[in-house]
Protein backbone atom coordinates (compact mmCIF):
# COMPACT_ATOMS: atom_id res chain seq x y z
CA UNK A 1 0.00 0.00 0.00
CA UNK A 2 1.37 3.39 -0.97
CA UNK A 3 1.70 6.14 1.60
CA UNK A 4 -1.15 8.66 1.38
CA UNK A 5 -0.45 12.38 1.40
CA UNK A 6 -3.26 14.87 1.90
CA UNK A 7 -2.63 18.17 0.13
CA UNK A 8 -4.45 21.04 1.82
CA UNK A 9 -4.62 23.77 -0.79
CA UNK A 10 -6.47 24.69 -3.92
CA UNK A 11 -6.08 26.11 -7.38
CA UNK A 12 -2.86 26.43 -9.36
CA UNK A 13 -0.60 26.38 -6.30
CA UNK A 14 -1.91 23.01 -5.14
CA UNK A 15 -1.63 21.72 -8.70
CA UNK A 16 1.98 22.88 -9.06
CA UNK A 17 2.85 21.33 -5.71
CA UNK A 18 1.52 17.96 -6.88
CA UNK A 19 3.38 18.24 -10.15
CA UNK A 20 6.70 18.94 -8.45
CA UNK A 21 6.06 16.30 -5.82
CA UNK A 22 5.46 13.56 -8.36
CA UNK A 23 8.55 14.57 -10.33
CA UNK A 24 10.52 13.56 -7.23
CA UNK A 25 8.44 10.44 -6.62
CA UNK A 26 9.99 8.49 -9.50
CA UNK A 27 9.10 5.10 -8.00
CA UNK A 28 5.43 6.00 -7.36
CA UNK A 29 5.69 5.36 -3.62
CA UNK A 30 3.19 8.07 -2.74
CA UNK A 31 -0.47 8.69 -3.38
CA UNK A 32 -1.90 12.20 -3.28
CA UNK A 33 -5.27 13.13 -1.82
CA UNK A 34 -6.35 16.66 -2.71
CA UNK A 35 -8.83 19.11 -1.26
CA UNK A 36 -9.45 20.58 -4.72
CA UNK A 37 -13.14 20.55 -5.58
CA UNK A 38 -12.39 20.08 -9.29
CA UNK A 39 -9.48 17.62 -9.45
CA UNK A 40 -7.13 17.96 -12.38
CA UNK A 41 -6.48 14.84 -14.47
CA UNK A 42 -2.75 15.65 -14.91
CA UNK A 43 -1.59 13.75 -11.81
CA UNK A 44 -2.37 10.50 -10.04
CA UNK A 45 -4.42 11.29 -6.99
CA UNK A 46 -7.58 10.26 -5.19
CA UNK A 47 -10.20 12.97 -4.95
CA UNK A 48 -11.25 14.14 -1.51
CA UNK A 49 -14.74 12.64 -1.82
CA UNK A 50 -13.31 9.16 -2.51
CA UNK A 51 -11.20 9.19 0.64
CA UNK A 52 -13.12 11.37 3.07
CA UNK A 53 -16.74 10.33 2.40
CA UNK A 54 -17.83 13.36 0.39
CA UNK A 55 -16.46 15.84 2.95
CA UNK A 56 -15.43 19.22 1.60
CA UNK A 57 -12.38 21.09 2.85
CA UNK A 58 -14.62 23.37 4.91
CA UNK A 59 -16.34 20.34 6.44
CA UNK A 60 -13.00 18.82 7.34
CA UNK A 61 -11.98 21.84 9.34
CA UNK A 62 -15.13 21.36 11.44
CA UNK A 63 -14.56 17.69 12.28
CA UNK A 64 -13.94 16.37 15.77
CA UNK A 65 -10.52 15.15 16.81
CA UNK A 66 -11.82 11.57 17.02
CA UNK A 67 -12.83 11.76 13.34
CA UNK A 68 -9.27 12.57 12.36
CA UNK A 69 -7.95 9.79 14.57
CA UNK A 70 -10.39 7.29 13.05
CA UNK A 71 -9.08 8.22 9.62
CA UNK A 72 -5.45 7.78 10.63
CA UNK A 73 -4.54 11.49 10.65
CA UNK A 74 -2.52 13.22 13.34
CA UNK A 75 -2.79 17.02 13.44
CA UNK A 76 0.18 19.21 14.32
CA UNK A 77 0.75 22.91 14.99
CA UNK A 78 4.38 22.49 16.04
CA UNK A 79 3.14 20.17 18.83
CA UNK A 80 0.45 17.53 18.43
CA UNK A 81 -3.15 18.80 18.49
CA UNK A 82 -5.09 17.44 21.49
CA UNK A 83 -8.33 19.43 21.18
CA UNK A 84 -10.36 21.06 18.40
CA UNK A 85 -12.36 24.14 19.42
CA UNK A 86 -14.91 24.23 16.61
CA UNK A 87 -16.86 27.15 18.06
CA UNK A 88 -13.84 29.48 17.90
CA UNK A 89 -12.27 27.78 14.86
CA UNK A 90 -9.02 26.94 16.57
CA UNK A 91 -7.05 23.96 17.82
CA UNK A 92 -5.25 23.39 21.14
CA UNK A 93 -1.78 21.81 21.12
CA UNK A 94 -0.27 19.45 23.69
CA UNK A 95 1.62 22.47 25.07
CA UNK A 96 -1.67 24.29 25.69
CA UNK A 97 -1.17 26.68 22.76
CA UNK A 98 -4.33 27.86 20.94
CA UNK A 99 -3.87 28.26 17.18
CA UNK A 100 -6.38 29.27 14.51
CA UNK A 101 -7.37 26.72 11.87
CA UNK A 102 -5.39 28.39 9.12
CA UNK A 103 -2.13 27.43 10.88
CA UNK A 104 -3.14 23.78 11.12
CA UNK A 105 -0.90 20.91 10.03
CA UNK A 106 2.02 22.43 8.19
CA UNK A 107 4.28 19.66 6.90
CA UNK A 108 4.62 16.00 5.99
CA UNK A 109 6.92 13.22 7.00
CA UNK A 110 9.37 11.37 4.78
CA UNK A 111 8.12 12.57 1.40
CA UNK A 112 10.51 13.16 -1.54
CA UNK A 113 11.23 16.76 -0.61
CA UNK A 114 8.96 18.01 2.16
CA UNK A 115 10.63 18.44 5.58
CA UNK A 116 9.71 15.97 8.33
CA UNK A 117 7.77 16.92 11.42
CA UNK A 118 9.07 15.16 14.56
CA UNK A 119 6.59 12.70 16.00
CA UNK A 120 4.71 11.73 12.83
CA UNK A 121 4.90 8.06 11.89
CA UNK A 122 6.57 7.79 8.49
CA UNK A 123 4.11 5.06 7.41
CA UNK A 124 0.99 7.01 8.32
CA UNK A 125 -1.14 9.59 6.58
CA UNK A 126 0.41 13.02 6.35
CA UNK A 127 -0.86 16.49 5.63
CA UNK A 128 0.85 19.29 3.71
CA UNK A 129 -0.74 22.73 3.49
CA UNK A 130 0.18 24.60 0.32
CA UNK A 131 0.15 28.40 0.14
CA UNK A 132 -3.10 29.67 -1.30
CA UNK A 133 -1.41 32.07 -3.72
CA UNK A 134 2.32 32.19 -4.33
CA UNK A 135 1.87 35.60 -5.93
CA UNK A 136 1.49 36.91 -2.38
CA UNK A 137 4.76 35.41 -1.14
CA UNK A 138 5.93 38.72 0.33
CA UNK A 139 3.44 37.99 3.12
CA UNK A 140 5.59 35.03 4.11
CA UNK A 141 8.97 34.16 5.61
CA UNK A 142 11.07 31.10 4.99
CA UNK A 143 11.62 28.80 7.95
CA UNK A 144 14.75 26.67 8.06
CA UNK A 145 15.53 23.69 10.27
CA UNK A 146 19.32 23.90 10.64
CA UNK A 147 21.86 21.24 11.57
CA UNK A 148 24.34 21.94 14.35
CA UNK A 149 28.07 22.24 13.74
CA UNK A 150 29.62 18.75 13.79
CA UNK A 151 32.84 19.98 15.41
CA UNK A 152 30.90 21.57 18.27
CA UNK A 153 28.84 18.38 18.70
CA UNK A 154 31.98 16.22 18.86
CA UNK A 155 33.62 18.51 21.42
CA UNK A 156 30.44 18.49 23.51
CA UNK A 157 30.25 14.69 23.49
CA UNK A 158 33.91 14.48 24.50
CA UNK A 159 33.35 16.92 27.37
CA UNK A 160 30.34 14.89 28.57
CA UNK A 161 32.22 11.60 28.34
CA UNK A 162 29.40 9.74 26.58
CA UNK A 163 29.59 7.35 23.63
CA UNK A 164 28.56 9.11 20.41
CA UNK A 165 26.74 5.97 19.20
CA UNK A 166 24.48 5.49 22.21
CA UNK A 167 20.95 4.78 20.94
CA UNK A 168 18.40 7.52 21.57
CA UNK A 169 15.00 6.63 20.17
CA UNK A 170 16.47 4.85 17.17
CA UNK A 171 19.16 7.46 16.44
CA UNK A 172 22.75 7.78 17.53
CA UNK A 173 23.36 10.30 20.32
CA UNK A 174 25.62 12.26 17.97
CA UNK A 175 22.89 12.53 15.32
CA UNK A 176 20.37 13.62 17.94
CA UNK A 177 22.66 16.47 18.98
CA UNK A 178 23.28 17.41 15.36
CA UNK A 179 19.64 17.58 14.35
CA UNK A 180 17.28 17.82 17.31
CA UNK A 181 18.61 19.94 20.21
CA UNK A 182 19.73 23.51 20.82
CA UNK A 183 23.36 23.35 21.95
CA UNK A 184 24.51 26.85 21.08
CA UNK A 185 22.15 29.33 22.74
CA UNK A 186 21.47 28.97 26.47
CA UNK A 187 17.86 29.80 27.32
CA UNK A 188 16.94 31.10 30.77
CA UNK A 189 15.02 27.93 31.81
CA UNK A 190 18.06 25.86 30.83
CA UNK A 191 20.54 27.86 32.89
CA UNK A 192 18.15 27.89 35.88
CA UNK A 193 17.80 24.10 35.75
CA UNK A 194 21.55 23.75 35.23
CA UNK A 195 22.29 25.89 38.30
CA UNK A 196 19.99 23.74 40.42
CA UNK A 197 21.43 20.44 39.17
CA UNK A 198 25.08 21.48 39.26
CA UNK A 199 24.93 23.07 42.70
CA UNK A 200 27.41 25.71 41.50
CA UNK A 201 27.34 28.60 43.98
CA UNK A 202 28.50 31.06 41.31
CA UNK A 203 25.83 30.01 38.83
CA UNK A 204 23.10 29.93 41.48
CA UNK A 205 24.06 33.46 42.56
CA UNK A 206 23.82 34.74 38.98
CA UNK A 207 20.44 33.07 38.42
CA UNK A 208 18.92 34.26 41.69
CA UNK A 209 20.16 37.85 41.49
CA UNK A 210 17.43 40.47 41.01
CA UNK A 211 19.59 42.28 38.47
CA UNK A 212 19.89 40.10 35.37
CA UNK A 213 22.87 42.09 34.10
CA UNK A 214 25.44 39.72 35.59
CA UNK A 215 23.71 36.64 34.19
CA UNK A 216 23.35 38.23 30.76
CA UNK A 217 27.04 39.13 30.76
CA UNK A 218 27.95 35.57 31.71
CA UNK A 219 25.73 33.95 29.05
CA UNK A 220 26.88 36.21 26.21
CA UNK A 221 29.09 34.19 23.90
CA UNK A 222 28.68 30.99 25.91
CA UNK A 223 27.13 27.72 24.79
CA UNK A 224 26.02 24.46 26.40
CA UNK A 225 29.59 23.17 26.22
CA UNK A 226 30.68 26.04 28.49
CA UNK A 227 28.16 24.95 31.13
CA UNK A 228 29.40 21.35 30.85
CA UNK A 229 33.02 22.42 31.34
CA UNK A 230 32.56 25.19 33.93
CA UNK A 231 29.67 23.79 36.00
CA UNK A 232 29.73 19.99 35.50
CA UNK A 233 26.80 17.73 36.35
CA UNK A 234 27.09 13.98 36.88
CA UNK A 235 24.51 12.93 34.31
CA UNK A 236 23.27 9.37 34.70
CA UNK A 237 22.54 8.94 30.99
CA UNK A 238 22.36 10.81 27.69
CA UNK A 239 18.59 11.09 28.24
CA UNK A 240 19.28 12.75 31.58
CA UNK A 241 21.44 15.34 29.80
CA UNK A 242 19.01 15.85 26.90
CA UNK A 243 16.21 16.46 29.39
CA UNK A 244 17.78 19.83 30.23
CA UNK A 245 18.02 21.03 26.63
CA UNK A 246 15.52 22.78 24.40
CA UNK A 247 14.55 21.40 20.97
CA UNK A 248 16.47 22.89 18.06
CA UNK A 249 14.09 25.53 16.77
CA UNK A 250 13.60 26.52 13.17
CA UNK A 251 15.03 29.89 12.10
CA UNK A 252 12.90 32.35 10.15
CA UNK A 253 14.25 34.50 7.33
CA UNK A 254 12.29 37.16 5.48
CA UNK A 255 11.89 36.18 1.85
CA UNK A 256 14.04 38.55 -0.21
CA UNK A 257 12.58 37.96 -3.66
CA UNK A 258 9.34 38.32 -5.56
CA UNK A 259 8.11 35.24 -7.45
CA UNK A 260 7.29 37.56 -10.33
CA UNK A 261 10.97 38.47 -10.66
CA UNK A 262 12.34 35.02 -9.79
CA UNK A 263 9.85 32.28 -10.72
CA UNK A 264 10.34 29.00 -8.83
CA UNK A 265 13.00 30.56 -6.60
CA UNK A 266 13.10 31.89 -3.05
CA UNK A 267 15.99 34.20 -2.11
CA UNK A 268 17.20 34.83 1.45
CA UNK A 269 19.59 37.46 2.84
CA UNK A 270 21.81 35.81 5.45
CA UNK A 271 24.60 37.42 7.46
CA UNK A 272 27.10 34.79 8.62
CA UNK A 273 27.71 34.97 12.39
CA UNK A 274 31.19 33.95 13.58
CA UNK A 275 33.27 35.39 16.42
CA UNK A 276 35.52 34.36 19.31
CA UNK A 277 34.65 34.45 23.01
CA UNK A 278 35.93 32.73 26.13
CA UNK A 279 38.77 31.22 24.11
CA UNK A 280 36.53 29.47 21.55
CA UNK A 281 35.23 30.26 18.09
CA UNK A 282 31.45 30.70 18.09
CA UNK A 283 29.28 30.18 15.03
CA UNK A 284 25.67 31.07 14.34
CA UNK A 285 23.66 27.86 14.04
CA UNK A 286 21.73 28.60 10.87
CA UNK A 287 23.93 31.18 9.16
CA UNK A 288 26.97 28.86 9.18
CA UNK A 289 24.69 25.97 8.29
CA UNK A 290 24.05 27.84 5.04
CA UNK A 291 27.68 28.79 4.52
CA UNK A 292 29.33 25.52 5.57
CA UNK A 293 26.98 22.54 5.91
CA UNK A 294 24.22 22.47 3.31
CA UNK A 295 26.43 20.25 1.14
CA UNK A 296 26.38 17.65 3.92
CA UNK A 297 22.78 18.01 5.07
CA UNK A 298 20.12 19.18 2.63
CA UNK A 299 18.08 22.09 4.04
CA UNK A 300 14.66 21.30 5.48
CA UNK A 301 12.46 24.32 4.94
CA UNK A 302 8.88 25.49 5.30
CA UNK A 303 6.91 28.68 4.73
CA UNK A 304 5.77 30.85 7.63
CA UNK A 305 2.87 33.22 7.10
CA UNK A 306 3.03 36.88 8.14
CA UNK A 307 0.15 38.72 6.52
CA UNK A 308 0.69 41.78 8.68
CA UNK A 309 3.89 42.62 6.79
CA UNK A 310 3.28 43.12 3.09
CA UNK A 311 3.24 45.92 0.49
CA UNK A 312 0.18 48.19 0.35
CA UNK A 313 -2.74 46.65 -1.52
CA UNK A 314 -3.18 49.93 -3.41
CA UNK A 315 -0.21 50.18 -5.84
CA UNK A 316 -0.42 53.99 -5.83
CA UNK A 317 0.22 54.32 -2.07
CA UNK A 318 3.73 55.51 -1.05
CA UNK A 319 5.94 52.97 0.70
CA UNK A 320 8.65 54.01 3.21
CA UNK A 321 11.01 51.18 4.16
CA UNK A 322 13.66 51.18 6.90
CA UNK A 323 15.88 48.10 6.65
CA UNK A 324 19.52 48.33 7.72
CA UNK A 325 21.76 45.28 7.33
CA UNK A 326 19.96 42.07 6.45
CA UNK A 327 16.74 43.88 7.34
CA UNK A 328 16.72 44.93 3.69
CA UNK A 329 15.54 41.43 2.69
CA UNK A 330 11.75 41.89 2.52
CA UNK A 331 12.11 45.32 0.93
CA UNK A 332 14.06 43.89 -2.00
CA UNK A 333 11.04 41.61 -2.50
CA UNK A 334 8.60 44.51 -2.11
CA UNK A 335 10.48 46.58 -4.69
CA UNK A 336 10.75 43.71 -7.16
CA UNK A 337 7.04 43.08 -6.80
CA UNK A 338 6.11 46.70 -7.38
CA UNK A 339 8.33 46.97 -10.42
CA UNK A 340 6.92 43.74 -11.87
CA UNK A 341 3.38 45.11 -11.41
CA UNK A 342 4.26 48.56 -12.75
CA UNK A 343 3.02 50.11 -9.49
CA UNK A 344 3.01 53.91 -9.52
CA UNK A 345 3.36 54.49 -5.76
CA UNK A 346 6.47 56.24 -4.43
CA UNK A 347 9.11 53.93 -2.92
CA UNK A 348 11.59 55.24 -0.36
CA UNK A 349 14.27 53.03 1.22
CA UNK A 350 16.44 53.83 4.23
CA UNK A 351 19.40 51.43 4.28
CA UNK A 352 22.50 51.32 6.45
CA UNK A 353 25.48 49.17 7.36
CA UNK A 354 29.02 49.80 8.69
CA UNK A 355 30.95 50.30 5.41
CA UNK A 356 29.75 51.21 1.92
CA UNK A 357 32.51 49.34 0.08
CA UNK A 358 32.00 46.13 2.08
CA UNK A 359 28.38 46.17 3.17
CA UNK A 360 26.22 47.83 0.52
CA UNK A 361 23.86 44.89 -0.02
CA UNK A 362 22.16 44.70 -3.42
CA UNK A 363 23.90 47.91 -4.46
CA UNK A 364 23.69 47.35 -8.22
CA UNK A 365 20.06 46.24 -8.03
CA UNK A 366 19.00 49.21 -5.92
CA UNK A 367 20.83 51.70 -8.09
CA UNK A 368 19.26 50.08 -11.15
CA UNK A 369 15.78 50.41 -9.65
CA UNK A 370 16.51 54.04 -8.90
CA UNK A 371 17.58 54.68 -12.49
CA UNK A 372 14.44 52.95 -13.79
CA UNK A 373 12.22 55.06 -11.53
CA UNK A 374 10.96 52.36 -9.18
CA UNK A 375 13.07 53.40 -6.19
CA UNK A 376 12.36 57.10 -5.87
CA UNK A 377 14.47 57.81 -2.79
CA UNK A 378 17.46 55.88 -1.43
CA UNK A 379 18.75 57.25 1.88
CA UNK A 380 22.02 55.64 2.98
CA UNK A 381 23.76 55.54 6.36
CA UNK A 382 27.15 53.81 6.51
CA UNK A 383 28.04 54.26 10.15
CA UNK A 384 31.82 53.62 10.04
CA UNK A 385 32.71 55.55 6.89
CA UNK A 386 33.21 58.80 8.82
CA UNK A 387 34.39 59.79 12.28
CA UNK A 388 30.88 60.44 13.58
CA UNK A 389 28.63 57.41 13.34
CA UNK A 390 25.48 57.88 11.27
CA UNK A 391 22.50 55.53 11.37
CA UNK A 392 19.21 55.19 9.48
CA UNK A 393 17.33 57.01 12.25
CA UNK A 394 19.68 60.00 11.78
CA UNK A 395 18.84 60.08 8.06
CA UNK A 396 15.14 59.99 8.93
CA UNK A 397 15.49 63.10 11.07
CA UNK A 398 17.65 64.87 8.47
CA UNK A 399 14.97 64.26 5.82
CA UNK A 400 12.09 64.65 8.25
CA UNK A 401 10.12 67.26 6.33
CA UNK A 402 9.92 65.12 3.19
CA UNK A 403 9.27 62.02 5.29
CA UNK A 404 6.31 63.65 7.03
CA UNK A 405 4.96 64.87 3.69
CA UNK A 406 5.07 61.28 2.46
CA UNK A 407 3.11 60.15 5.51
CA UNK A 408 0.48 62.82 4.79
CA UNK A 409 0.07 61.28 1.34
CA UNK A 410 -1.00 58.06 3.07
CA UNK A 411 2.42 56.43 2.99
CA UNK A 412 2.92 53.08 4.70
CA UNK A 413 5.92 52.89 7.04
CA UNK A 414 7.87 49.62 7.39
CA UNK A 415 10.74 48.57 9.65
CA UNK A 416 12.71 45.33 9.47
CA UNK A 417 15.76 44.26 11.48
CA UNK A 418 17.18 44.41 14.99
CA UNK A 419 14.54 44.77 17.71
CA UNK A 420 16.86 45.50 20.63
CA UNK A 421 18.11 48.93 19.50
CA UNK A 422 17.50 49.83 15.87
CA UNK A 423 13.72 49.42 15.87
CA UNK A 424 13.39 51.45 19.07
CA UNK A 425 15.61 54.23 17.73
CA UNK A 426 13.68 54.31 14.45
CA UNK A 427 10.39 54.49 16.33
CA UNK A 428 11.69 57.40 18.41
CA UNK A 429 12.88 59.17 15.24
CA UNK A 430 9.46 58.69 13.64
CA UNK A 431 7.75 60.28 16.63
CA UNK A 432 10.23 63.15 16.57
CA UNK A 433 9.64 63.80 12.86
CA UNK A 434 5.86 63.83 13.37
CA UNK A 435 6.16 66.19 16.34
CA UNK A 436 8.49 68.61 14.56
CA UNK A 437 6.95 68.75 11.10
CA UNK A 438 3.37 68.05 12.11
CA UNK A 439 3.40 70.71 14.80
CA UNK A 440 2.23 68.17 17.38
CA UNK A 441 2.86 67.60 21.05
CA UNK A 442 4.50 64.35 22.19
CA UNK A 443 1.07 62.92 23.12
CA UNK A 444 -0.41 63.94 19.78
CA UNK A 445 2.48 62.27 17.95
CA UNK A 446 1.87 59.09 19.92
CA UNK A 447 -1.80 59.20 18.94
CA UNK A 448 -0.86 59.78 15.27
CA UNK A 449 1.47 56.76 15.28
CA UNK A 450 -1.18 54.64 16.99
CA UNK A 451 -3.64 55.58 14.26
CA UNK A 452 -1.06 54.49 11.67
CA UNK A 453 -0.76 51.14 13.43
CA UNK A 454 -4.53 50.71 13.58
CA UNK A 455 -4.76 51.44 9.86
CA UNK A 456 -1.93 48.93 9.20
CA UNK A 457 0.26 51.76 7.88
CA UNK A 458 3.04 51.13 10.42
CA UNK A 459 4.36 47.58 10.12
CA UNK A 460 7.37 46.02 11.81
CA UNK A 461 9.21 42.72 11.32
CA UNK A 462 11.87 42.85 14.02
CA UNK A 463 13.88 40.18 15.78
Amino acid sequence: MRQKIVVVGNGMVGYKFCERFLEKDTESKYQLVTFCEEPRPAYDRVHLSEYFSDKSAEDLYMNSLSWYEDNGIELYVGEKVVQIDRKNKRVISSAGKAVSYDKLVLATGSSPFVPPVPGIDKDGVFVYRTIEDLDEIMAYAKGVYPVNDADLVDRLIEALGFDAEVDVGGKFFRDVLLEDYEIRNIALPVVKAWAERSGSDDLVALVEAEDRGGLNDYLWGREIIDLVMEHPIGFESVEDFLGLLKPLAARLYSIASSPKAHPDEVHLTVGVVEYESNGMVRKGVCSTYFSERTGVAKPRVFVHENRAFRPPVDPSVPMIMVGPGTGIAPFRAFLEEREALGAEGKNWLFFGNPYEKLDFLYQEELEGMKERGYLHELSLAFSRDQEEKVYVQDRMIEEGEALYACLLEGGHFYVCGDASRMAKDVDAALHRVIEQYGGMSADEAVAYVNEMKSAKRYCRDVY
